[in-house]
């Protein structure tokens, strides 16, 4: 009767799984979800656990170098200056070496070549004056018939660089030094700084010389200008002495400088009126 009934009772649960007394089980149901769930979660974080260990293990799989890590080197900003500055010693060193073991025939063409350019352009600038007076002579000879004395005697002055009548205040210094621009460029000429020659060379003795010649030629024309009776070729004579002695005393003074022919060439080219 037992047996039955707990038979009974089995038969009655299995036959009402779904349904007891009409109401439906819900919580059979929600076991299910719950079982469902946790099992999932637990897969998750299986694969989580497994990924993890992966990487791990790659990691440790990592070949590494032997021996113990190098330290990393330290940088001392003094000792890196220091080797710089060695450094540039050492090249300086080098060039310096290098320019003592240079012939010294190089070196001393090399001066020469640069005194020489020097010399060049001061003989150019030396013969400006004289050009502007060779310009101002033919201005003179063009004009001179129409000048009055007193404007005849200042072109006179200008014409000859103050070598002749000299002009405003040079006139006072006339008498204590030489106003004379053609005279002041003889004596930086021979005495310096332009250039220094003996005074007894052949290029003192011939440029002294030639401004000698020059201003006497000069006296000789304010005479025939001053004259009225002088007119015409007689005048003409005075002016061409002039321009002659001149071109004379310009290349006088160029043989002061010590300058090879092609530079003096080179010069003489710049002033073709002097040189002609």
């Amino acid at each position: 009767s037992v047996l039955t009934h707990a038979g009974d009772m089995s038969l009655c649960v299995f036959a009402n799984a779904s349904a007891v007394g009409g109401v439906t089980v819900r919580h059979s149901t929600r076991l299910r979800s719950r079982r469902v769930r946790a099992t999932r979660s637990a897969r998750t974080r299986d694969a989580v656990v497994r990924s993890a260990v992966a990487k791990d293990a790659r990691i440790c799989e990592t070949p590494r170098a032997s021996g113990p890590t190098p330290e990393q080197p330290t940088t001392d900003v003094h000792l890196t200056a220091f080797s710089k500055r060695k450094a540039l010693l050492a090249m300086l060193a080098a060039s310096g070496f290098a320019v003592t073991l240079a012939p010294a025939a190089a070196n001393a063409n090399l001066l020469d070549d640069f005194n020489n350019s020097q010399l060049q352009s001061k003989s150019k600038l030396f013969m400006g004056p004289v050009a502007l007076t060779f310009e101002r002579l033919v201005a003179l000879q063009t004009d001179e018939r129409e000048m009055d004395v007193s404007t005849l005697a200042d072109a006179l002055g200008a014409a000859t660089l103050d070598c002749l009548n000299p002009r405003g205040a040079l006139a006072a210094y006339a008498t204590v030094r030489d106003v004379c621009t053609l005279g002041i460029l003889v004596k930086s000429a021979t005495k310096g700084p332009a250039c220094v020659n003996a005074k007894d060379s052949q290029e003192s003795i011939n440029v002294n010389a030639a401004l000698g010649e020059l201003k006497g030629s000069y006296e000789t024309l304010a005479k025939s200008l001053s004259d009225a009776s002088t007119v015409g070729p007689e005048r003409d004579a005075a002016f061409a002495t002039c321009k002659q002695n001149l071109r004379n005393f310009a290349q006088k003074l160029l043989n002061c400088f010590p300058i090879d022919e092609t530079a003096a060439s080179e010069t003489k080219s710049v002033f073709p009126d002097l040189f002609a």
